[in-house]
């Protein structure tokens, strides 16, 4: 389930997910798509980790490809992430990419 963290603008995910709220989700992303995100969204390690209650050191190993991710971990990292408005998108010929959604804008003179 997707829940408001403390602050109430920025999402946590736990472990109670089921298979129905994961319908229609996001893509799930490549390592390098999850190192883009974060960056995009100014985040650490750290911050994803206590996010969705994973260890740093999976994540690590998620975004340096040292070992096959567990799909349930990509599936919270690709929920994380779209609920803080990044979504991925992918390419003909491989190519991938981050973009990050705008649900505000200020015109300026």
């Amino acid at each position: 389930m997707i829940h408001p963290d403390r602050e109430g603008s920025l999402p946590t995910i736990t472990n109670e997910s089921s298979s129905k709220d994961r319908a229609g989700m996001a893509a799930i992303p490549t390592p390098a798509q999850v190192r883009a995100a974060r960056a995009i969204l100014g985040w650490s390690q750290d911050e994803v980790c206590r996010r969705i209650g994973m260890s740093r050191r999976t994540l690590t190993s998620i975004e340096n490809e040292e070992r096959q991710p567990r799909f349930s971990s990509m599936v919270r990292l690709a929920a994380l992430f779209d609920a803080a408005g990044v979504e991925f998108v992918f390419f003909r010929g491989g190519r991938q990419g981050v973009i990050a959604k705008i649900t505000e804008f200020e015109f300026v003179d």
